[in-house]
């Protein structure tokens, strides 16, 4: 089974110059260089399965009584 992700084609409103990134990604570390872009994954039930969208980097919202806020902490279960 293969993936496919949509590419939305709104500019980024300021995309890091290439010869900025350029350094930034020569030595990355983890957690200090962050991308203009993301990819979010939404599950829809009625159309059984995954929709894929890479776009300009924004904040996200994230439920109150999510269970990752609980007590500062998340636990998985393999």
């Amino acid at each position: 089974m293969s993936a496919s992700i949509e590419i939305r084609s709104v500019p980024h409103p300021a995309p890091t110059p290439a010869d900025v990134r350029a350094k930034l990604i020569a030595d990355p570390g983890f957690g200090k260089i962050f991308s203009d872009h993301m990819v979010t994954v939404r599950w829809s039930s009625e159309k059984a399965g995954m929709m894929r969208n890479c776009a300009r980097g924004r904040p996200f919202t994230l439920d109150p009584a999510a269970a990752v806020l609980h007590y500062a902490q998340e636990s998985s279960k393999a």
